[in-house]
């Protein structure tokens, strides 16, 4: 019998600010589509900050960033990485396990 082992990840996910300012709703609704679809539980999710790039991005100089905290079977993160990969709403993104992520750190908004 297989073990499933869910670990504590981080997601630092960079979108378009013209599109955060126009649709909010719609970019969170769509970054945790795109996580539950892969079983993936989002313990926080909140908008970190909104700055500028230091070089263009697909034509953008601007970019705002969502730090995302979910729990998740090991097995599922290249799906995960792969859909926010394909992602036209998701610029760039970042997801590191979160061993070392203590409860204060995730004292977040909460979905």
């Amino acid at each position: 019998m297989e073990t499933v082992t869910k670990r504590l990840y981080e997601a630092l996910i960079l979108v378009d600010s013209a599109d955060a300012i126009a649709d909010w709703q719609g970019v969170n609704d769509h970054i945790k589509k795109l996580l539950e679809k892969n079983e993936a539980e989002i313990l926080s999710m909140r908008k970190w900050d909104e700055r500028p790039l230091a070089y263009e991005i697909q034509g953008k100089k601007r970019g705002t960033y969502i730090l995302v905290y979910f729990n998740c079977v090991t097995d599922k993160m290249a799906a995960i990485e792969h859909d926010f990969r394909l992602s036209e709403r998701i610029v760039r993104m970042m997801i590191v396990r979160g061993d070392n992520i203590t409860k204060e750190d995730m004292e977040l908004v909460k979905i």
